[in-house]
């Protein structure tokens, strides 16, 4: 009597989802993200002067062959030290008319 033997070119059975619920895909759970320059940003004069003036100067300044290779500025953040505006409350509105 021969022994049966195993497929190797067969392909394992799901996993039985005994819980009832349906699961997503793993392309439903993850939200697409966004990348480079395709993001819709607002409108900025930083932006503007960037793209405007800043690439090229980069471009120029290290010798870059493709425009890809130019660093891009995802986000900018502004930190001011407000140490001081426990003692004086004055200092607060200083800081928010600096900015």
């Amino acid at each position: 009597m021969a022994t049966p033997t195993k497929d190797s070119t067969a392909t394992p059975a799901p996993k039985a989802n005994l819980s009832g619920k349906t699961s997503p895909s793993k392309r439903e759970k993850a939200a697409p993200m966004p990348t480079g320059e395709s993001r819709e940003h607002a409108p900025t004069a930083m932006r503007d002067r960037y793209i405007a003036a800043v690439r090229d100067e980069l471009k120029k300044q290290f010798s870059y062959s493709n425009v890809m290779q130019i660093p891009r500025v995802d986000k900018i953040i502004v930190n001011i030290g407000m140490g001081e505006s426990i003692g004086n409350g004055k200092a607060m509105d200083a800081a928010a008319a600096d900015l």
